[in-house]
């Protein structure tokens, strides 16, 4: 193999556990997500002061499943290059629980969002996510809904 084909390879692996990852969280599937974090996960976003480790995700993943128990994630671009992934899509679900303090309104959404994932050997070292949480307050007509309720 050439060098080449081996970053072809990675990045194929890559792409393929990006959406593994995303297929884990839309079923809240805890321990399908688990071999996925490396031991220094990193989850970084616009807004919040400092990295979230994979406790705090998925205390986050839980509690947007709260808020919208059929939360799925489409992923419309998927981008691969060594140990980086990109994804763009659309998170779509009806607001039928509560969400960060806000009570269910019942509307249905869909939110554009970007993840860059970084792997380490196949494990998840870091996940820069963006959420259009404007048209997220939009959609659902409420004042505050933030990554993490404060």
């Amino acid at each position: 193999m050439t060098e080449g084909s081996l970053g072809a390879d990675s990045a194929a692996r890559n792409k393929a556990a990006a959406r593994a990852f995303f297929s884990a969280i839309d079923r809240l599937d805890r321990r399908a997500l688990a071999p996925f974090y490396h031991d220094n996960f990193a989850l970084l976003y616009p807004g919040n002061e400092k990295a979230l480790d994979r406790e705090a995700h998925w205390q986050l993943i839980a509690a947007y499943h709260a808020g919208f128990s059929d939360m799925a994630h489409r992923v419309d671009i998927l981008v691969a290059e060594g140990d980086r992934v990109v994804a763009r899509g659309t998170i779509l679900g009806t607001n039928d629980g509560p969400l960060m303090g806000q009570p269910p309104t019942g509307k249905r959404v869909d939110v554009q969002f970007m993840t860059m994932m970084t792997f380490d050997n196949g494990k998840l070292v870091q996940l820069f996510s963006l959420i259009d949480t404007a048209m997220l307050q939009k959609q659902l007509a409420v004042g505050n809904v933030l990554y993490v309720s404060r």
